[in-house]
């Protein structure tokens, strides 16, 4: 037997709960003879035409290469949506000009590397007039949030399924397939070929990833466009539920509500252990720690408590209701949202960095209370002062991270402003902030990577008395 290994796909669709669901509802579909041949039936029966009828047997294909040939199979359905959405999208807003004509440009899917000289099926404006999309309203914010995401999100981030397969992500893989294909009589023995795929399901992001997100959005479409039936209840709940995870802004959102809930968590941590607390208490009174730790703690829970306020101020501005359905509205307000949002790359980049360090600085100290408690005979001398070290920096280390959070976000909350006209609403100069955020990422990387203990307090009382951040300290109201 020949083993055929299926590539990983560079995306994170499983580390977002309601996606990883639906991608285990796609798999359900992909998985079921019955339900593939009644989601194809579905698919070519209905009046409107989702799949024309000269297109139906590229889908027959499609669906037959599923479980041996899944690259194959993805590149085909992907040109098979492209077009039937063009459809519907020319249909949305009555454009007429549905195929490619010699010499000019006409609507793709996601505008991969030329988004700004022709329209774009999943954009929420038309680029040629300026007008809303009404596929947005057709489809429905969330299908359109799922869509955007799976075909048209930021590089790097998300699968961009469609771009991925055609611009030779996956061509060493395709190339195999292709020859694998070449070595056989006629399609119908694909299935029996005596080949064996090897399967990466313990490695999230797999190639058989991206074929059960196409199958959701064909059984998708079916269901919400062609209105046919849905085969369950689950499937509407789980696309109801959908909001944006790979945006400018669902990025942004993802890297605020992440360190302040990692922040929250140490805080908690800290308060309500006396092992920790006693450590803090018996600092020198002459040392730098203490030093740094008293100007960071006499910042502490009144800084703790505007980054609360910064975050509320900006959700609010932007029209953010993290609690409420994903509408046809929030897809329009997505515009200015990842506008601002792809301004303030350091800034996320920052609240990501704080999260981890944060994540792994409070699993060092559970695990060093788990030392101190379970086994405190076990402890050799050394590994008690690094404990006690470890402990006699909690403080200090949380309310660092707290200044971080709260640089990053007056720096979203002053793109914001920027972005409205409203310069003169800035808390800093755009100047001082870039540098302040520069400075804290320098300073965050130093004192969560060194292991010369007096190098990060050095590090730490450099920062506290630069110039950027001596304005950014000043800040005592909002």
């Amino acid at each position: 037997q020949v083993q055929v290994q299926v590539p990983p796909v560079n995306n994170r669709m499983r580390e977002h709960d309601t996606l990883a669901q639906i991608l285990d509802y796609g798999k359900t579909i992909s998985s079921s003879k019955d339900r593939m041949e009644s989601l194809y039936q579905k698919l070519i029966q209905s009046s409107q035409q989702f799949i024309p009828p000269s297109h139906k047997h590229l889908l027959l294909v499609a669906f037959d290469l599923v479980e041996d040939y899944p690259v194959m199979s993805v590149a085909i359905m992907g040109i098979l949506i492209e077009h039937g959405l063009r459809l519907l999208w020319c249909e949305s807003n009555n454009i007429q000009e549905k195929i490619a004509r010699p010499g000019a440009y006409y609507v793709t899917l996601d505008g991969h590397s030329q988004r700004d000289r022709h329209d774009v099926i999943l954009l929420p404006l038309v680029s040629s007039n300026g007008s809303r999309n009404q596929l947005v309203h057709q489809l429905g914010g969330t299908v359109m949030a799922l869509l955007t995401d799976l075909f048209a999100s930021p590089p790097g981030t998300g699968p961009n399924v469609r771009a991925s397969v055609a611009h030779g992500m996956y061509n060493q893989f395709l190339y195999k397939e292709l020859a694998r294909m070449a070595t056989l009589s006629s399609l119908s023995s694909l299935s029996s070929s005596g080949e064996q795929k090897i399967h990466q399901d313990s490695s999230p992001g797999t190639i058989d990833d991206v074929v059960y997100s196409l199958m959701v959005v064909l059984e998708t479409v079916a269901f919400q466009v062609l209105k046919t039936s849905a085969s369950d209840r689950n499937h509407e709940d789980l696309i109801s539920r959908y909001r944006p995870v790979f945006s400018y802004s669902a990025t942004m959102i993802s890297g605020i509500n992440n360190a302040m809930n990692s922040i929250q968590r140490f805080s908690r941590l800290i308060e309500s252990e006396d092992l920790i607390r006693n450590a803090i208490q018996s600092l020198s009174p002459e040392g730098k720690q203490k030093q740094v730790s008293s100007t960071l703690s006499a910042l502490g829970k009144h800084r703790e408590a505007m980054i609360n306020q910064l975050k509320d101020n900006i959700f609010h501005d932007l029209e953010i209701n993290c609690n409420s359905p994903w509408s046809d509205e929030d897809t329009f307000r997505e515009v200015k949202r990842n506008m601002i949002a792809s301004e303030c790359g350091a800034s996320i980049l920052l609240l990501n960095e704080v999260a981890i360090a944060v994540n792994n600085q409070v699993k060092d100290v559970q695990q060093a209370l788990s030392d101190c408690t379970e086994a405190p005979h076990s402890c050799s001398s050394r590994r008690r002062k690094q404990i006690g070290r470890l402990f006699s920096q909690c403080k200090l280390s949380c309310d660092f991270y707290v200044l971080c959070t709260f640089v990053a976000l007056i720096d979203i909350q002053n793109k914001i402003g920027s972005t409205d006209g409203n310069n003169n609403d800035e808390f800093v100069s755009s100047s001082t902030i870039i540098h302040a955020v520069k400075r804290s990422r320098m300073v965050a990387s130093t004192y969560y990577t060194s292991t010369n203990k007096d190098r990060a307090i050095k590090a730490l009382s450099d920062y506290l008395v630069g110039k950027s951040m001596k304005v950014i300290l000043n800040i005592d109201k909002l």
